[in-house]
């Protein structure tokens, strides 16, 4: 029991912690990249652009800082902060 109850408290803290590595980012105004809603999966290749923004999901969101993805998928905050996947 004790076990199951600890192998449940880890893959909790896994998750967690694997969605967290983003708010440690800053983006160009010194914010934390991503809270709880701010950050979110793309598939980036041809966004459309308008100037200095990029339209994703219907959002305008101006890029202002690009930084690798730790997870190996991109993500697309409204902070303005772009993870992209490495080799694309």
């Amino acid at each position: 029991m004790r076990l199951a109850a600890l192998a449940l408290v880890l893959v909790v803290l896994g998750a967690a912690t694997t969605a967290d590595w983003r708010a440690t980012y800053r983006n160009a105004v010194g914010t934390s990249c991503c809270g709880e809603r701010d950050c979110f999966e793309v598939d980036y290749e041809g966004f459309p652009r308008i100037g200095d923004l990029v339209v994703v999901q219907g959002m305008r969101i101006l890029v202002n800082v690009r930084y690798p993805s730790l997870d190996g998928r991109a993500y697309m905050c409204t902070t303005g902060c772009f993870f992209y996947k490495l080799g694309v």
